[in-house]
């Protein structure tokens, strides 16, 4: 990993930034890899980027923050493959005022909109996680064993799935 940083004519750090053996934007650690800061003398962080070999994404969390002059929290916007893209919930917050986007695939939709999308990609992984049970399940189970604590992931992943369906599905009634 190299490190390069940039200063502001005032000789304050204007950004960090992470970039692997390719020269591109990298993250290690669920750390940021660019980090700018306001030209204001206390360092106050500004913006904060995830990327993973030059694309801006990060799973399950905002791959960019952005943060007012005082350092406070204003934005995070979802990323996967420098799209805007949440499949769990909104894909850009603005927390002052409280607002919320909808995007797959750099798509915005109305939550509605994002709703259909979604139901059938998440009962797609719930079929992929039954296929891998049964094939466990087929194979050598054992109570007791590795198998049996894979079975159990699998049929944590699966509940972790149901709820958001049957709500989404309630409040379309």
């Amino acid at each position: 990993m190299t490190i390069k940083v940039s200063f502001y004519q005032s000789g304050n750090v204007a950004s960090k930034a992470n970039f692997n053996e390719n020269n591109q934007l990298h993250s290690e650690n669920d750390e940021p890899a660019r980090i700018d800061y306001c030209d204001n003398g206390e360092h106050t962080l500004y913006n904060e980027y995830w990327y993973s070999e030059g694309k801006m994404t990060r799973n399950g969390a905002p791959a960019m923050r952005a943060y007012n002059s005082r350092g406070k929290l204003i934005e995070e916007v979802f990323y996967q493959n420098n799209m805007i893209h949440n499949e769990n919930g909104p894909a850009v917050v603005d927390h002052d005022p409280h607002a919320v986007q909808y995007w797959l695939n750099d798509e915005r939709l109305t939550k509605e909109n994002w709703q259909n999308e979604i139901d059938p990609i998440k009962f797609a992984k719930i079929k992929e996680e039954l296929k891998r049970l049964s094939k466990l399940i087929e194979g050598d189970y054992c109570p007791g064993t590795y198998v049996e604590s894979m079975l159990n992931d699998i049929m944590k992943d699966i509940i972790s799935i149901l709820p958001e369906l049957t709500t989404a599905k309630e409040s379309k009634s």
